[in-house]
């Protein structure tokens, strides 16, 4: 079970609210009697929401009435408290997952799993060469694994790991189905699509570059 911020909620609430209107933002940083806020009830909701679902993946709920409705409405902290927006979230992961490598929806989600992926291994103080091998204390699996169940990393962040096969090749494959359902039955077509496109493998592969001298740096100086 995850503890999720609620400061950390209502930026990124902000952020992609403000974003989706073509209006500025800008991160709230002062939270001094934030409690009698009217947004407030709403944010102890979704945060008791985003704790006891751990696999929802915060950016892609707030996106997904924008993405799945496409109407240029506004979408209020009030909506993400509603059963419509567990619905709409279904709805969109569903879309998501089928959209080519190269939609502006996917290489964001690269690009937040390229930042994951940096600052779990500097948190745990690993190379990135050790990310896929890495298993947490009691855990069955590998990180990487749960890390891709709970949506904080993208299957087209993996592909450019040598090592990727062989790590999931540790694992029974049938709990590899219970884990990840359609994202291991489908991992071929998620391969081949990604070996056949352009801004994503480009930016899955020089992003791990890049994030591998920024950590390989972290852990020198520590």
């Amino acid at each position: 079970m995850r503890d999720t911020d609620i400061k950390k909620i209502y930026n990124i609430f902000l952020k992609i609210s403000r974003t989706k209107q073509n209006k500025p933002y800008k991160f709230k940083t002062n939270f001094t009697d934030f409690e009698n806020s009217p947004n407030y009830p709403y944010l102890i909701k979704l945060k008791n929401f985003f704790d006891r679902n751990y696999v929802v993946n915060i950016e892609d709920f707030f996106y997904a009435p924008y993405e799945v409705y496409n109407d240029n409405s506004y979408y209020g902290l009030d909506f993400y408290v509603s059963l419509n927006a567990s619905k709409v979230y279904g709805i969109y992961c569903n879309i998501k997952n089928s959209l080519d490598p190269d939609s502006d929806i996917q290489t964001e989600s690269i690009l937040r799993g390229l930042k994951f992926i940096k600052e779990f291994c500097i948190q745990n103080k690993l190379t990135l060469g050790d990310y896929l091998i890495y298993k947490e204390k009691d855990d069955l699996v590998s990180s990487f694994i749960l890390h891709l169940k709970e949506k904080n990393i993208s299957v087209y962040n993996l592909f450019p790991f040598k090592n990727l096969d062989n790590a999931l090749s540790k694992v029974d494959y049938e709990t590899l189905k219970f884990i990840l359902n359609d994202t291991i039955i489908k991992l071929s077509i998620y391969r081949t699509k990604f070996l056949s496109s352009k801004k994503a493998k480009l930016i899955s592969t020089s992003g791990l570059k890049l994030i591998e001298k920024e950590i390989n740096n972290k852990l020198e100086k520590k």
